[in-house]
Formats: structure tokens, sequence, C-alpha cells
């Protein structure tokens, strides 16, 4: 899901918009935005490992975020749990129409507030706007064409998208600001094990001047802060399979 394109503050370019994926405008309240990290980021663990998420229909939703280091102080992590429980709940319901795999994007969650509650309706609305070629009149007086009247409402419309982007900061909107990408290192972080020098390496052979082990580092930093979730522990050195690539050895020619 991309983000409203309306809402895109000047900052944002065209590749950061297509690589967006809230769905929730450039702002969110810290719930929504909570929520909408854990949805994405369960979504992105059923397209890597599907097997992992199909274990939901036979296992206890508490254990299987534990399993998965998808936890927060030691607990499964809130905002995680509620998507899972969820899924569940759905899948139980019509085994056939929800399978074990699909993740609620759009399903209701109590931790999510609607956002009109916290912006006014009225303040969201842009326009009515209007031109009358036979009698329509500029400021000095003189009839206003085609281009002066674009002009004038461009002038307008620009002017409320500010000043609705500020009455959501002080709503309490918090910069929706992430990519695609960090999900997948997040998820092949946290839940496949994968090291941050591994990672680096794979997402750096398309952008070798921009991905970094710091970058891939703060990106699955962010996702994680943002659900609310532990980072799992790394433990030092590689793992066996990077171990046992480096030698060029099989699993199986040591027996």
């Amino acid at each position: 899901m991309a983000k409203n394109a309306e809402l895109l503050h000047p900052g944002d370019t065209a590749e950061k918009h297509e690589r967006a994926v809230l769905g929730l405008g450039t702002r969110g309240t810290r719930a929504e935005l909570r929520q909408a990290y854990a949805v994405r980021f369960l979504e992105v663990l059923a397209a890597r490992a599907p097997d992992k998420v199909a274990k939901l229909h036979s296992m206890d939703a508490a254990h299987w975020c534990q399993t998965l280091r998808l936890t927060s102080r030691g607990k499964p992590c809130e905002s995680v749990l509620t998507v899972v429980q969820a899924a569940q709940e759905l899948h139980g319901i019509d085994p056939e129409l929800f399978k074990a795999t699909d993740i609620p994007a759009g399903m209701p969650v109590p931790v999510i507030r609607s956002w009109f509650e916290d912006m006014p309706a009225s303040a969201c609305v842009i326009g009515p706007f209007w031109w009358n070629p036979f009698s329509s009149l500029d400021d000095h007086g003189q009839p206003e064409n085609r281009k002066a009247a674009y002009d004038r409402i461009c002038a307008v419309v620009d002017w409320k998208l500010r000043a609705t982007e500020r009455l959501a900061k002080h709503a309490g909107g918090v910069p929706a600001d992430c990519e695609a990408e960090w999900f997948e290192w997040a998820v092949a972080f946290q839940c496949l094990g994968d090291g941050v020098p591994a990672i680096t390496e794979q997402a750096g052979r398309a952008r070798p001047d921009v991905i970094v082990t710091r970058t891939v580092n703060q990106g699955i930093k962010h996702v994680l802060d943002m659900i609310g979730m532990d980072r799992r522990s790394e433990k030092p050195g590689r793992r066996p399979s990077e171990t046992r690539k480096s030698k060029n050895v099989s699993p199986t020619s040591q027996f």
C-alpha cells in the first residue's frame, strides 16, 4: 500500500514514495503506526517464510511470538500479538476463506484509533473551487483567464495542505517514514536469523554506494522500535551456513 500522494511533503522523493508501504499518509498517531508496522512486518514474514506463519493454526499465538522472537521485554509483542490473534480467529471461522498464512491487514483492532477522531473531518476537506469564464475577475479587477484561475486554485490547495499538516502535527501525528526494504531487513534479521553483514551484502548489490551496515542497522532498529519489539541478540561470529560457504565445504562432506 502506498502513501497518499496528496499528502507528500516537499522533502519526499518520487523514489521514496514508490517504496513507501504504510498506507497512512505522511503522518499517523503512534498507535496507528505501531499497528501498521506490525501488520507490514507480518506480511513480509508470510511472504518470506510461509511455513513459519502457517504454524499459527496449530500453535498458541503467544508461544508462536516467543518462538520467532517477536517479543517486548521478554513477553509477546502486543501489537504483533493482536494481529496474530485476529488471524487465528478468522482462520478458525473459515479456513477455506482465510488461509493460515493470511494477515488481516484491514481488520479493525482495539489499539487503532480512528484518524478522524483526532482530525476534524472539515479540516481535511479542500475546496470547493470556482471559475466562471464569463464573469470571474482577478485581484486587480481584470478578467481571470484559465491559467490565472489554475494558479489561484493551486495556491489555495497548497495553503490548505500545509495548514492540515500543521494541524496533524499538533494532534499528535508523527512522521510515517519507512521504506519497504526496511521490513525485509527486519524480518530477515529478527525471524530468519540472518546477520546484519549478510543482509547488507545482499541489499548492497544493487546500490553498493548507498546500502552500508549502518543503513541496515538503522532500518532494522526503526522497524523494531516502532513495533515495540525487542531486538534479538546477535552472537559473535558467522552463522554455520556462512562458515561452510566460506570454506567451500558441503553440509554432508564431513560424514
